[in-house]
């Protein structure tokens, strides 16, 4: 249309478009465009005369229509049947702890919900608010996105990345600390701001990583220091909830395999651990993490199961008791996962055929006879007074171990029907009155 009118003697074309279908880098190349020369052969000699007409093009950029089918490119939709998923399959199952049963439904109905009603408008809690008036700062946070947006999406332009540059400059990445100076107010905003538009859409943490490492470097030291030092979140310009530097930090390290590494290594997901202490969601969170992790789930960028048994075995030297959050939620998860533990009937099998021949190995200085010994000290001989607390630790520790090693690997043969049989004609003979192992 803008061709065909330039060729009029013409001095100037503004095009507004409210509604189109043009991707992105299109429209961001057009609303660019300020003039455009036309070649016009006028008179009986048909004398080519060139012109020049002034060119403004605008897009309605809120009211565009997507080119593709929403329901296809929509992440949340997909992220929620996949969580759904999980739910309905624990149902039978019943291998996930209830800490990451909470925060698969917590995301489905509070975080990415379907909205039907457009009235009724609800913002996902781990976005920052204004400490003014605990709202968020929508206008702030667009105009952010926006200028993430133009170097996302095929939108390169040398000048866009100016904004960033000038904040990377200013700040020293040694020094990270300097930022909470009240002289950098302004720019501790302007990370802020970015960070919030990187915990709402996940994906433009890979526009940072790879197109503004300077903002990337210093948003990974800020929330370490943050992790590390938990009174500077309140010195930070926004209200920002633990949960939200949690998932923040998770975020940021699962787009660079080295800084996933990091966050998964037993030393530090501990501090993460530590940091979200009193808060309910951000354990939930990192509980649904762990059993990603443990149970192989999809969705999410998770570790290896034997990781997880690092992870676990350092949080347990830390938390020994149930008087915390961190200790009531580590506890669940070690249930748990002792419980899921035994996944076929080869590794049941293999796991007693692994005790007994440990015990039968030891000749009488099995850690279970060195505790049955000592419990039988504690309990009859004379002049010895009773202690119920060691009386009690050495109980549980035996029944622990044989819970581990015996009970549960029983169970899941003599449930499995390809087992059941085997498991009835052979249990006496390995634990009745003429058992093998004595």
């Amino acid at each position: 249309m803008i061709d065909s009118i330039s060729f009029l003697d013409i001095g100037r074309i503004d095009f507004l478009s409210i509604v189109g279908r043009i991707d992105d880098f299109q429209r961001e190349f057009y609303s660019r465009l300020r003039a455009i020369r036309v070649k016009n052969f006028r008179g009986e000699n048909m004398v080519r005369k060139d012109s020049i007409v002034n060119l403004n093009i605008m897009f309605g950029i809120n009211l565009h229509i997507p080119p593709s089918i929403s329901a296809e490119s929509c992440p949340y939709c997909s992220e929620i049947k996949t969580l759904e998923g999980y739910i309905e399959e624990n149902r039978t199952s019943g291998k996930l702890p209830e800490q990451t049963v909470f925060y698969l439904r917590g995301r489905i109905n509070e975080e990415i919900p379907l909205i039907v009603d457009s009235c009724v408008f609800k913002y996902p809690k781990y976005i920052p608010v204004l400490k003014s008036n605990n709202e968020p700062d929508f206008v702030q946070i667009f105009l952010t996105r926006d200028k993430l947006g133009k170097v996302d999406s095929y939108r390169f332009y040398v000048d866009y990345f100016e904004y960033f540059d000038e904040i990377g400059n200013q700040i020293d990445i040694n020094n990270i600390t300097n930022l909470f100076n009240d002289k950098n107010e302004d720019l501790l905003k302007k990370i802020e701001l970015i960070l919030i538009c990187a915990i709402h859409e996940p994906h433009l943490v890979n526009v940072l990583k790879d197109l503004l490492s300077s903002i990337y470097e210093i948003s990974l030291r800020l929330i370490d220091e943050i992790i590390i030092n938990r009174r500077l979140i309140h010195s930070l310009k926004y209200n920002w909830s633990q949960y939200a530097i949690v998932r923040l930090c998770y975020y940021l390290k699962s787009q660079n395999k080295l800084a996933l590494n990091d966050f998964y290594h037993f030393e530090y997901f501990a501090k993460v651990f530590a940091f979200a202490n009193d808060c309910e969601f951000s354990l939930n969170y990192l509980s649904y993490l762990l059993s990603g992790s443990y149970y192989e789930l999809k969705g999410d960028d998770f570790c290896s199961k034997s990781r997880v048994k690092f992870i676990l075995d350092e949080l347990k030297t830390k938390y020994p008791g149930k008087e915390t959050n961190c200790s009531r939620v580590l506890n669940e998860l070690i249930k748990k996962y002792d419980e899921n533990s035994v996944t076929s009937v080869n590794t049941a099998i293999y796991n007693l055929y692994t005790f007994f021949k440990v015990e039968e190995g030891n000749e009488g200085h099995t850690i279970i006879q060195d505790k049955l010994s000592k419990l039988r000290k504690s309990r009859f001989e004379e002049n010895t007074p009773i202690d119920i607390d060691k009386t009690f630790e050495l109980v549980t520790f035996i029944i622990n171990i044989l819970k581990k090693s015996l009970f549960q690997n029983l169970d899941y043969l003599y449930k499995k029907k390809e087992t059941k049989v085997w498991y009835d004609n052979y249990y006496d003979l390995l634990f009745g009155e003429e058992k093998i192992y004595k």
